[in-house]
């Protein structure tokens, strides 16, 4: 299934790639097709797409929940899991720190097929922000919470070096206007 906020902007070929899903790995959990302007690590290797786009595994943070595809499975566990949200549903979603994350397989689209249009269009002073815009989410991190994440920070940082990833921001290809 593919989830969209109502929020996004697609780029130009988007309808192409979706109408066929046959790109989509048979092992994926979710396929984040959004992008935000923050810098992640992805796998080296990826996977040609139509439209000269790659499909990397995701290996860190990387938030924003705009669109993305995600598997039953993966579907009925996240939502199991979700009972009680302790955090935005992003964060549950892609950081390393998750349970969710780690326990499932994330695909990034490079160049991403989507994103939420405050990436693309500045914001009218007169348009109406998030609801939770303003909220502070940010909380202090366990220790074996943090420890998780500085691990996974070091070990995707060793990966690079010896070029088995890379870090980088997504990107986006505007559609035609």
């Amino acid at each position: 299934m593919a989830v969209f906020e109502d929020d996004i902007v697609f780029g130009s070929d988007a309808a192409a790639l979706l109408a066929d899903t046959q790109w989509v790995p048979a092992d994926a959990d979710i396929v984040k097709l959004d992008a935000a302007p923050f810098r992640t690590y992805i796998g080296r290797d990826g996977k040609d797409l139509p439209g000269g786009r790659r499909l990397h595994r995701l290996c860190f943070n990387h938030y924003c929940t705009g669109g993305y595809i995600i598997s039953k499975r993966a579907a009925a566990y996240l939502l199991k899991e979700s009972e009680i949200l302790r955090a935005p549903v992003d964060e549950f979603m892609f950081n390393v720190v998750s349970p969710a994350f780690r326990r499932s397989r994330v695909y990034q689209v490079v160049p991403a097929l989507c994103t939420q249009e405050r990436y693309v269009f500045p914001q009218n002073d007169g348009e109406p922000g998030s609801y939770i815009e303003g909220r502070q989410f940010k909380r202090r991190l366990r220790l074996g919470r943090k420890l998780i994440r500085e691990l996974y920070s070091g070990f995707n940082r060793v990966c690079s070096w010896f070029g088995l990833r890379q870090r980088r921001k997504i990107g986006f290809d505007l559609p035609y206007l």
